[in-house]
């Protein structure tokens, strides 16, 4: 009798064992365990991953960290396989990497987006951040900036140079405080230019001539 108790509850605690259980929310991404297969206890049959594991790793540079910053808990929209979803990014890498000079952020998704909506680990994904919103600023054209900072303006017939504090740089051009563009911000390098030179506006938007 003995024996043929120790046979059951044997048999019950290798019944016991095959199931089994995740100590977090996630998500079953690959299994290799099949109906009647034999598994040991240290050996893997599938891979999971948890919701607040999950995040998505974005390159940023030192100029678009600036502008965004404070980065963390700004709010992020990202988009993979045609779907959008909402995010945030959780924080910010404390390095710099040295061969690209770009830090990472690390972007979660947003507590209302279903656990078997987020997309898989290894994923491609598009992602844009929601930037600062700054009153009193301009958007200049990336050619209005000259060297050290600086723009030049045409103010009473002659060439002034400005320094503008910078605020920030997007695909669209450089964000930077207002300031009194005089007459009009000039594009482009200017040979030969220096403050006091002598201009006529050929055309408001975009020529000068010197004199």
């Amino acid at each position: 009798m003995d024996a043929a108790r120790a046979a059951v509850e044997k048999s019950e605690l290798d019944l016991a064992r095959t199931r089994y259980s995740l100590p977090f929310d996630g998500r079953i991404v690959e299994t290799t365990a099949m109906r009647g297969q034999l598994v040991g206890p240290l050996e893997p049959f599938g891979l999971a991953f948890s919701r607040e594991s999950l995040e998505v790793e974005a390159p940023v540079s030192l100029d678009d960290l600036d502008y965004l910053g404070p980065a963390e808990g700004r709010a992020v929209r990202v988009v993979a396989n045609g779907e959008l979803y909402s995010a945030f990014v959780d924080r910010v890498a404390p390095i710099v990497n040295r061969r690209s000079r770009l830090v990472r952020l690390y972007v979660k998704f947003a507590d209302s987006v279903p656990l078997a909506a987020i997309p898989a680990p290894g994923t491609f994904v598009n992602l844009s951040i929601e930037g600062p919103a700054f009153e009193n600023s301009l958007l200049l054209p990336k050619a209005a900036e000259q060297a050290n900072g600086t723009v030049w303006v045409v103010r009473d017939g002659v060439l002034e140079a400005v320094t503008p504090r910078s605020l920030g740089r997007t695909e669209a051009g450089w964000i930077v405080s207002d300031f009194d563009t005089g007459d009009g911000v000039v594009l482009g390098a200017v040979p030969a230019a220096e403050p006091g030179v002598s201009v006529t506006v050929v055309d408001a938007s975009r020529n000068l001539r010197g004199e």
